[in-house]
């Protein structure tokens, strides 16, 4: 799924800078440096299981999990303004993807 918002913000320059961004804090919270809640932060919600996270600048916002035993897995990435929609699709595509690897055992 990222690789195809990945693919959609490619070429449109209001948006690239902000990609490159956002990427750079998922980057530096992967090697676990403190960064405010600005750049990275938990999403907490109340009906998941797992610690959802947000790494963002600017207008993109890149969500991912954190799998026990295998580390975080990006999953969606989104603009701000389609925030809540977002993070909705997001928990649904968490849920499946560990419905499914849960059918498999």
């Amino acid at each position: 799924m990222f690789a195809d918002f990945y693919k959609t913000i490619e070429g449109n320059k209001a948006f690239e800078n902000d990609l490159a961004g956002a990427i750079r804090n998922l980057e530096l919270a992967a090697n676990l440096l403190h960064l405010p809640k600005t750049k990275f932060r938990e999403i907490k919600q109340q009906k998941f299981k797992n610690k959802l996270f947000e790494a963002k600048y600017g207008a993109i916002r890149i969500y991912h999990f954190q799998e026990k035993y295998t580390g975080r897995i990006i999953v969606l990435g989104g603009l701000k303004n389609n925030q809540q929609i977002d993070i909705k699709s997001v928990i649904r595509t968490i849920k499946n993807y560990q419905d499914e690897n849960n059918s498999k055992y």
